[in-house]
């Protein structure tokens, strides 16, 4: 991909991806600031909804900066209901950040659906591992870490599946300009 800078359509792409997806995570982020100590294995079933912005806004624009700014712009949707502030905002950026990792790591050429699974893949490990960091390890038991980690990493690809479910639908209605296969076989 080129080094151009974002046009005002990608920035407002991004955006709107960013707002809908930060208004649909406000309740999600309470939900598992309220679960998380005494049901962690629940909470890690839904770690995938932290990745549609930036998967949505990758998928639906392939350029390189766009899963990075599409969560970056959700976050500062849900920092002011959220617990963590302005981490949320951080998080979300460190979320499109490593998203965007296998991508770039490809030039940004492939864009298949293999591709958005093993990143959502990628992630929802790294999400049960942290996980067990925040919460101390030590006084878990090996299975619920394992468990964690397990669920994060099965759980964290449906929902990255639904972001290109999402995407495709968008590009069917005409939104978003797609008139290419969205993230299905071919790059």
């Amino acid at each position: 991909m080129s080094g151009r800078r974002f046009d005002t359509r990608t920035i407002m792409t991004c955006a709107a991806i960013g707002v809908a997806t930060g208004l649909l995570l406000i309740p999600f982020n309470l939900l598992s600031v309220a679960l998380t100590a005494a049901f962690p294995l629940l909470v890690t079933l839904i770690y995938g909804l932290w990745a549609v912005p930036a998967l949505m806004g990758l998928a639906m624009l392939r350029r390189p900066g766009t899963g990075i700014l599409t969560s970056t712009v959700a976050g500062l949707v849900g920092m002011p209901l959220s617990t963590y502030g302005w981490m949320m905002v951080v998080t979300m950026f460190l979320w499109g950040l490593i998203i965007e990792i296998p991508f770039a790591v490809t030039r940004y050429r492939v864009w298949s659906t293999p591709m958005f699974l093993v990143t959502s893949a990628i992630i929802g490990a790294m999400s049960g591992a942290l996980l067990i960091v925040s919460l101390g390890g030590e006084q878990m038991s090996t299975a619920t870490m394992v468990g964690a980690i397990v669920l994060a990493t099965v759980s964290t690809p449906g929902f990255g599946y639904l972001s290109l479910l999402g995407v495709r639908a968008l590009a069917r209605a005409g939104v978003g300009g797609a008139r290419r296969q969205v993230a299905g076989g071919s790059s």
